[in-house]
């Protein structure tokens, strides 16, 4: 079993040392030993004084123990072992976690009074959080790792950030505000918009200045809006829209940062980006394929023009025809012919050509592109701007 599928599975916490007297005892030996050493210690202090050490791959425990140790000396704290976790099948280590010897509050003995406790030794738990945290890996080493899951998924990113989002929304949704204010200043045009959670968090954000908002009343005939973006590992979606001026240039209409890619969550930056352009409706849209941005287009766009990106298509073709191009010698030529028909009628021939030939399946990917075709298919679209 991989350490990734342990994880899985219900772990059994092994606790290697009692959190009672025990505790103190190892912790102040930890804080005597480093202290009575000093200037003997051997240890890289350039390596240990390195602050960034999320990620960092050991040999063994001893060697991360040994490592967290001098960091902590270094930085003014003492360190004690704390839990090791079991695969259950196995019952051999995977996960190991060393804590600052203040992690934790103390334990009150309820035989003793608090008089004779306070008498019998002093309070060093303050409810540190600081820890090292080890997982050991399928090729034997021990890497340091701030989650308790080693293969995260996409899904658990967003969730882990939305709880971050919940936690510190005064601190982000503070410095936001705080920018756009400053911004409003020396543009008294500008317009953004926040939308929050029932919970009070920012979840998504759109905004534009004035220039833009100008250019749009301009240059609103085709609009390009793409959200394949992503600001980071977790995934969140930086949408731009995009335009053309009169030199052919690209400019820039707005900007969002979405939480999700939402049918509602599109409807709602619709919306506030026609609120924005001062209700006038743009004339033609290029997006990608995808079925909930495609369905709020319809509502909030419902008299616009919309067309799927061709490089969208292409980057996409190559994977959903491996299959028919390596059964069939010809299927690549026969397709390259249909998609560049130069009529509706001859387009529609064609597919019913390809259909018998080739034997594609209703639910296949060409046969969606093709119950799509007003989308993409140049015959289709020739009134409008989007042949080029």
């Amino acid at each position: 079993m991989s350490e990734a599928e342990a994880t899985n599975q219900a772990i059994e916490p092994y606790i290697t040392e009692d959190s009672g007297t025990n505790d103190y005892v190892e912790a102040t030996y930890e804080c005597e030993k480093i202290n009575s050493i000093g200037e003997n210690i051997e240890f890289d202090e350039d390596e240990v004084n390195n602050e960034s050490i999320l990620g960092k791959v050991f040999d063994t425990p001893d060697d991360a123990y040994t490592f967290y140790n001098d960091y902590s000396f270094l930085h003014g704290f003492g360190i004690r072992r704390d839990d090791t976790i079991k695969n259950p099948k196995t019952n051999e280590p995977f996960r190991k976690i060393y804590v600052c010897n203040k992690e934790g509050f103390k334990r009150m003995d309820k035989n003793a009074s608090s008089e004779n406790e306070k008498k019998r030794r002093r309070d060093v738990r303050t409810g540190c959080q600081a820890k090292l945290r080890i997982t050991r890996q399928e090729d034997g080493k021990w890497v340091e790792t701030f989650s308790n899951v080693v293969d995260v998924t996409s899904k658990q990113c967003a969730d882990v950030l939305s709880e971050k989002r919940k936690q510190h929304k005064g601190n982000e949704f503070y410095g936001l505000i705080k920018h756009f204010q400053y911004k409003t200043l020396v543009d008294s045009d500008q317009y953004f918009v926040v939308d929050l959670s029932d919970d009070g968090y920012p979840r998504n954000i759109f905004w534009a200045d004035g220039r833009s908002r100008d250019a749009y009343t301009k240059f609103r005939d085709v609009v390009v809006f793409d959200v394949t973006y992503m600001t980071n590992k977790f995934k969140m979606p930086f949408a731009p829209f995009t335009g053309v001026n009169h030199h052919g240039q690209s400019i820039l209409f707005g900007g969002a940062l979405l939480e999700n890619e939402k049918e509602e969550t599109f409807e709602w930056l619709f919306e506030h980006f026609l609120k924005c352009m001062f209700n006038k409706y743009l004339k033609e849209i290029i997006t990608d394929q995808d079925k909930a941005m495609r369905n709020a287009i319809k509502k909030v766009f419902p008299n616009t023009r919309h067309r799927f990106s061709s490089w969208h298509i292409m980057k996409h073709e190559t994977e959903h025809l491996r299959s028919y191009v390596s059964r069939y010698s010809d299927f690549q030529e026969t397709h390259k012919q249909w998609v560049n028909s130069d009529t509706i009628e001859q387009f529609e021939a064609r597919w019913e050509v390809m259909c018998n030939k080739y034997e594609l399946e209703s639910n296949c990917w060409i046969s969606d592109m093709y119950n799509q075709r007003i989308h993409w298919v140049k015959p289709f679209l020739t009134d409008t701007f989007l042949l080029v």
